[in-house]
């Protein structure tokens, strides 16, 4: 697998942004780390528009008159895009920030985000980074046959970035059931008790523990997950990255 490396010489990029890409490309290049760091390989949030770029599993719109909400079947990440023209006041940086959205006469949904935090916090899988000033504007928009969907993002930084940044993605409409996904940063079993059920199934597993911890075992591995009904006046639309 070859590691995505940054272009520090990018004349768009402030100096102090194009150095730390420069340290992250000498770390995988020398050795020090074997693959770059990327938010979303340690259960972070990717922020935003770098949640954008989670591969391979589909993601969700539901929309309601006061809200839209993308959720991610990985980890089931949800952000919310506050049906109003106005942001709030005094925020508080985020890892999704503060999203405010608007349908324009074309269909075209235009969100606005700002308030994003900085901590682990890229652009891409190439570590571009951002400050405090990130503002994003993504304009999100269906295909005449309703089958795809692309995004245009612009991203404005005057403490980053010597220009705004324009960016695409598209993905492709399926109609994949939400599964039960989760993300875990360290997801061994030290205690060789898995709850996942495996292709060839010997014994349950609560056969595997021994003593007081058996039943409590027992009663965390047959726990059903946990199912949401959409009311009625909620829409469900589901897209899938393209990979180009």
């Amino acid at each position: 697998m070859l590691p995505d490396i940054g272009n520090t010489k990018d004349p768009v990029l402030k100096p102090w942004a194009a150095k730390q890409m420069q340290e992250s490309n000498d770390e995988v290049l020398s050795g020090k780390r074997g693959l770059p760091f990327v938010a979303q390989s340690t259960c972070h949030p990717g922020g935003v528009p770098g949640q954008l770029l989670t591969p391979a599993e589909p993601f969700y719109f539901i929309q309601t008159p006061q809200e839209v909400w993308m959720i991610w079947q990985r980890d089931h990440m949800v952000r919310r895009i506050y049906m109003t023209d106005r942001h709030s006041e005094n925020l508080k940086p985020s890892w999704f920030g503060e999203s405010i959205g608007r349908y324009e006469p074309d269909g075209t949904f235009v969100i606005d985000t700002i308030a994003l935090s900085t901590r682990n916090s890229y652009l891409d899988w190439y570590r571009t980074p951002h400050g405090e000033k990130e503002r994003v504007i993504e304009r999100f928009k269906s295909s005449a046959d309703g089958r795809t969907l692309e995004a245009l993002v612009m991203v404005e930084d005057p403490d980053t970035f010597n220009a705004p940044l324009y960016m695409v993605q598209r993905w492709r409409k399926v109609k994949n059931p939400l599964l039960e996904t989760a993300c875990a940063e360290n997801n061994g079993d030290p205690s060789a008790r898995t709850c996942f059920r495996s292709r060839r199934p010997t014994r349950p597993i609560s056969d595997r523990a021994e003593g007081p911890e058996r039943s409590q075992l027992s009663d965390r591995c047959n726990q059903r997950p946990f199912h949401y009904v959409l009311q009625e006046e909620q829409h469900r639309v589901v897209f899938q990255a393209n990979r180009y």
